[in-house]
């Protein structure tokens, strides 16, 4: 007959990963805003400073090409800053995003990634951010008109399989309204 014996340190494995699982869990619940869950009650303006608030999820409709053109509001919605904000990042294009580093005046955007420097927003005063891409050509960044960064445009590929977890939209900063085309 088999006796099995406890081993502790299996059960505080397993303890453990039931805590992080709990928690990860209770924290994305907790960003899913009840007014996002029904279109008619989004907010149309979250701060007199940033007017026309963008709803979540929006994003490029194919890989081909496109166009984000966005305003930065003059102040950022909360206080302090954080240290990176992530002003868009799309489902439907892998690995774009649009992060802006406070500290440095940077904008890193694209895929593969380009920086621009020089970039100062939620200083007082709303700012004016474009980028466009065109598959298998280029992808440029423009603040207030102004081209600052220029580079290929390269769609990763995913190769991945099983489970997967991410954002199920686009994310848009509460702080950036914007239109794509």
């Amino acid at each position: 007959m088999f006796k099995k014996e406890i081993n502790f340190k299996h059960i505080a494995v397993i303890t453990v990963l039931i805590i992080i699982i709990s928690a990860l869990t209770l924290v994305s619940f907790q960003m899913i805003k009840p007014e996002l869950l029904n279109p008619e009650k989004i907010p149309v303006d979250l701060n007199e400073n940033l007017g026309q608030l963008t709803p979540q999820g929006i994003d490029f409709p194919h890989t081909k090409g496109g166009t984000l053109s966005g305003w930065a509001g003059s102040k950022y919605y909360k206080e302090p800053i954080d240290e990176v904000v992530i002003l868009f990042a799309s489902v439907t294009v892998p690995g774009l995003t649009i992060l802006y580093y406070p500290q440095e005046n940077k904008l890193v955007a694209g895929t593969p990634q380009m920086t621009a420097t020089g970039i100062e927003l939620f200083q007082g005063e709303r700012h004016n951010l474009v980028y466009s891409f065109d598959l298998g050509k280029t992808q440029k960044i423009y603040y207030d008109g102004e081209l600052k960064a220029e580079s290929d445009f390269q769609l990763y590929g995913s190769e991945l399989t099983g489970m997967v977890t991410g954002a199920p939209t686009a994310i848009v900063s509460e702080s950036f309204e914007v239109e794509i085309s």
